[in-house]
């Protein structure tokens, strides 16, 4: 007679009034909510993904084939010396006259917003600017260096920042 009585409370009501109801449910609508929610978020602070040049680097797909093989004709390399909170480019190649600004692009390998641009100014036979590195995310990082009133030339490098010794700028990125 117990057993009768137990069983009959257990099914007596709606099934929202029964504490296994809640068991089974709270997971499941709590996956619902958060994979809404995560699903929205996504979509609202979407920033492009990663850059095209780590995606392609892979299959050994660049997409400035022409720009490298002008870098090329042009005997272009640099090099890139970090002192502190200071960068210098010395920029050696088949140029006759020196361009008076350079763009050094460092692509995050996580997302454009991350990109960081820098002009460089030329100062006798080097190009200098000063770098903030308190917004730099310590990675492994794809540099682009081009003359931004030509750019008809690139020349790039890829190195973990931050910095412990030079880095060669070449057409063709080698990756080691």
């Amino acid at each position: 007679m117990t057993n009768q009585k137990h069983d009959d409370d257990f099914n007596s009501g709606p099934a929202y009034k029964q504490p296994w109801f809640w068991l089974i449910m709270a997971p499941l609508m709590t996956t619902i909510v958060v994979g809404t929610s995560m699903l929205v978020y996504s979509i609202i602070a979407y920033d492009g993904g990663s850059i095209n040049k780590f995606e392609k680097d892979g299959f050994d797909v660049t997409p400035s084939v022409e720009k490298e093989k002008m870098a090329q004709s042009l005997n272009l390399i640099a090099q890139l010396i970090q002192t502190d909170n200071k960068i210098e480019i010395n920029l050696n190649g088949r140029i006759e006259n020196l361009p008076k600004h350079l763009l050094l692009t460092i692509y995050s390998p996580v997302s454009k917003s991350k990109d960081i641009k820098i002009t460089l100014n030329l100062e006798k036979d080097k190009f200098i600017a000063n770098l903030d590195t308190d917004h730099m995310v310590l990675s492994e990082r794809v540099m682009q260096l081009v003359d931004p009133g030509d750019s008809s030339w690139l020349i790039q490098a890829k190195s973990a920042w931050p910095l412990t010794a030079p880095v060669a700028f070449t057409p063709f990125l080698v990756i080691q």
